[in-house]
């Protein structure tokens, strides 16, 4: 179930369906790969403000990491 605040003529029910599963999408690939790949598991530190900057560091390293890699990958291809 989704709730939203939009009136159907704002956002059709296909264009909310897209919308959930396209945030599925980042929910399932984006957390996956930093639990999986980057180390992304139990926090020692218990401050929330501590937390959210270890964090949004991690979310920054993979985000630098695949654009560099996809920088070079198309400038290797041409």
């Amino acid at each position: 179930m989704v709730a939203t605040t939009l009136s159907k003529n704002e956002a059709p029910p296909e264009l909310i369906r897209e919308i959930i599963h396209r945030r599925w999408e980042i929910e399932n690939t984006g957390y996956h790969e930093l639990k999986g790949n980057w180390n992304m598991g139990h926090c020692f530190i218990h401050q929330e403000v501590a937390f959210q900057v270890i964090l949004w560091f991690m979310f920054l390293a993979v985000n630098l990491f695949w654009l560099f890699l996809y920088r070079n990958r198309r400038s290797y291809a041409n």
